[in-house]
C-alpha cells in the first residue's frame, strides 16, 4: 500500500534542516497517513535514529564556515540503512536536506546481518570512491544546480547497483512511500517486522511488515554519521 507523510509533519521536519544540528526520528501510521513519532537530536554531522519501519534523519543546512555537506544520503547512511533492513529493523529511511527529501528502500531480499557486513563495507568503499571522484559536486549544489542534479541521478544509479532505490522529492512535496502487507489500526504507534517476504509493485522481493498495537516506543537506535562533509 502507498502512504504519505502528513504535510504538517513534512513541513516541520523540513524546518529542522535549517538548524545547525541533525535530527532523527520515526513515523507511525494513522488511517493511511504517516505521522511523526519519536524525535532525537544529534550533532552537526551525526544523530541516533530510532528503530522503526519508517524512519528519517536530517542533513543540517547550516554548516560552520558556510562549508556544507551535499544533501544526498552519504555512503555511511546507505550502509547503515541496508544493514538495518537486513536486521529486520526498518523498511524505509528518508534523508531530509536543503534541496528536498531522499527516501531509500531496499530492492533486494534481506540476507541476514552476519552475511551482509562484508558486503556493506565493500559497498561503502565503492560509494565513497565514486563520490570522491566527483569532488566538484561539493561546490556546485548552489552555483551550478544543473550539475548537481546530474550528480543526484548518478548517485541514485550507483546506489541502485547495490540494491538501494533512492527517490527524491523537492521541498514542499510529501514523499509517497510503499509499505507491503500493512494492516491499519487507528491507535497503533509502531511498525513491527514479521517473518516472510512479499513482492512489491515493481516485482522486487521486500520484507513483509505488519502494524501492531504498542504502548512502548522503540528505544533501539542506529547512529548515522554523515560522510559528505568537506
Amino acid at each position: 500500500m502507498a502512504v504519505f507523510i502528513h504535510p504538517k509533519d513534512q513541513s516541520k521536519i523540513e524546518d529542522f534542516v535549517r538548524k545547525g544540528i541533525e535530527f532523527g526520528g520515526s513515523f507511525y501510521l494513522d488511517r493511511g497517513i504517516l505521522k511523526l513519532n519519536d524525535l532525537t537530536t544529534g550533532s552537526s554531522n551525526s544523530v541516533d535514529v530510532p528503530s522503526a519501519a519508517v524512519q528519517f534523519h536530517t542533513h543540517s543546512g547550516q554548516c560552520p564556515g558556510n562549508v556544507c555537506l551535499i544533501g544526498v544520503p552519504s555512503p555511511s547512511d546507505i550502509g547503515e540503512f541496508k544493514e538495518a533492513v537486513w536486521a529486520g529493523e526498518t523498511v524505509v529511511h528518508c534523508v531530509y536536506a536543503r534541496e528536498g527529501t531522499y527516501c531509500m528502500r531496499c530492492i533486494k531480499a534481506p540476507q541476514g546481518v552476519v552475511a551482509s557486513l562484508p558486503r556493506k563495507q565493500k559497498m561503502i568503499r565503492d560509494l565513497t570512491s565514486f563520490r570522491d571522484s566527483k569532488t566538484d559536486v561539493f561546490f556546485s549544489a548552489h552555483d551550478k544546480p544543473k550539475h548537481y542534479r546530474r550528480f543526484q541521478n548518478h548517485w541514485g544509479e550507483r546506489a541502485r547497483k547495490w540494491g538501494i532505490d533512492i527517490e527524491f522529492y523537492p521541498v514542499g512535496v510529501s514523499p509517497r512511500l510503499l509499505l507491503t502487507e500493512v494492516t491499519t489500526s487507528l491507535d497503533s504507534k509502531s511498525l513491527q517486522p514479521v517473518e516472510g517476504n512479499t513482492l512489491d509493485e515493481d516485482g522486487m522481493e521486500t520484507p513483509t511488515w505488519a502494524l501492531w498495537k504498542s504502548r512502548k516506543r522503540h528505544k533501539a537506535s542506529r547512529k548515522t554519521s554523515c560522510a559528505n562533509k568537506i
